[in-house]
């Protein structure tokens, strides 16, 4: 049986298993109309909330995204989601400097692609001062990206 056999079985039998524990679970009663919806659960009071410093929202980190995918579909796939963020720095590491929307925009994507029972996707997120004592060994370089570019030049220039 193929791995993407054994996904579709496996993915019919979630789908089995939860359609009998909808069977099984109480009917919820029928609203009338005009009737409101049930409210969504809340949080407990006291419960602590994640608040993040506009200053921070945007301060980005440098990730170190390695990965060990038996698939050669799904591994093509995490690679290419991978070089739309970062750089390449071995056949199955990456490394990126990322806002922390970015870096949860990118989880959410690779959680898409993998199959959490088969594959590994590791995130190592380094401090600054961190950053600045990684060795490297032979021909390796640091990708650090940009914060802007200056171009100088008059137009028509080549």
């Amino acid at each position: 049986m193929s791995p993407d056999d054994k996904r579709v079985a496996e993915l019919l039998e979630k789908l089995k298993k939860r359609f009998a524990e909808a069977e099984s679970a109480p009917a919820q009663p029928a609203r009338t109309r005009g009737e409101a919806a049930p409210k969504p659960a809340q949080k407990p009071r006291g419960a602590a909330e994640e608040k993040v410093a506009p200053a921070q929202r945007n301060r980005r980190h440098w990730v170190v995204v390695s990965y060990d995918i038996p698939s050669d579909r799904r591994r093509t796939k995490v690679m290419k989601t991978l070089e739309g963020f970062g750089h390449r720095v071995q056949y199955s590491v990456f490394e990126s400097e990322l806002r922390p929307a970015d870096l949860e925009k990118l989880k959410a994507r690779l959680a898409g692609l993998i199959l959490p029972e088969q594959d590994d996707v590791r995130f190592y997120l380094l401090c600054e001062n961190c950053q600045g004592k990684v060795t490297m060994l032979g021909r390796a370089q640091m990708h650090r990206q940009k914060a802007y570019e200056i171009v100088a030049g008059t137009p028509g220039d080549k």
